[in-house]
């Protein structure tokens, strides 16, 4: 009974301790602070799979990796990567010996992931069809810059977050920066992608036939607008051009859909 009674406690626990975690999450300037100190309570407390993710990516990804790959490594490309802790889909997978590529335009990003992501390659560009340069609008909450206006324009009217600037970045295609940094020889195991609205444009800068993830996370903006229905979900161009190339949707959280590749 005592046994029981501690161990529903220490349940509890862990459970508010992750809550409280994750709402700070939302402040980035509060996060950077003070994250150590949360984490290293958390882990204390023995919270065996802490997700540094907003929708658990980095857990899901795991799980199908080692599931289906038989082994605890890998290789990971995130694309939207935003800051190496707060909203990281690949955080949680360093701390586990991963390493990969993380990409991200903001402008002062790149500080932070060459201090703290030491075995990762770290690119501060965007990704398009084309090597050239985009519009990118940058806001008070970090996770909503995105290169679409509309996308931007929606944010304002909605009162999300405050517009700061917009400025120009650099853009290169999925497959040219695959093939300079030598992708082929490691493999992709998971790749992330949250690019507020850009997600096809992205997909279709890398060549399938030779660079194929095993695993994908993708944000789908557009599943929102259907209730998150899964019968809808083809109704997104980016997610029928991944059901294109020959992979199957195999989880859901919210508007962040995983695929896995069918061909393996």
């Amino acid at each position: 009974m005592v046994r029981e009674l501690m161990m529903g406690r220490g349940r509890v626990m862990r459970f508010f301790v992750d809550f409280v975690r994750r709402w700070i999450m939302r402040f980035p300037k509060v996060y950077d602070s003070i994250h150590w100190i949360v984490d290293r309570f958390a882990k204390l407390l023995y919270v065996a799979e802490i997700s540094h993710s907003t929708n658990f990516e980095d857990s899901i990804a795991k799980f199908y990796c080692n599931q289906h790959r038989g082994r605890d490594g890998g290789f990971y490309v995130d694309i939207g990567a935003l800051d190496p802790f707060r909203f990281s889909n690949t955080y949680a997978l360093y701390l586990a010996g991963w390493r990969g590529i993380n990409i991200e335009p903001r402008r002062d990003s790149i500080q932070k992931f060459n201090k703290y992501r030491k075995r990762d390659i770290n690119l501060n560009i965007g990704v398009s069809s084309a090597v050239g340069e985009l519009e990118y609008y940058s806001f008070a909450e970090p996770a909503y810059n995105t290169t679409q206006k509309e996308r931007a324009d929606y944010v304002v009217q909605q009162g999300y977050s405050k517009l700061l600037e917009n400025y120009k970045i650099a853009t290169r295609p999925l497959k040219e920066i695959f093939q300079q940094n030598d992708v082929l020889s490691t493999g992709i195991d998971f790749m992330a992608i949250d690019v507020e609205g850009h997600e096809l444009a992205v997909l279709q800068s890398n060549d399938w036939l030779v660079y194929r993830p095993f695993f994908i996370a993708m944000e789908s903006l557009l599943s929102k607008q259907h209730g998150y229905d899964v019968r809808y979900l083809d109704a997104d161009p980016a997610v029928k051009f991944l059901l294109d190339q020959g992979y199957s949707v195999v989880a859901k959280v919210r508007n962040k859909l995983f695929f896995m590749d069918s061909e393996e």
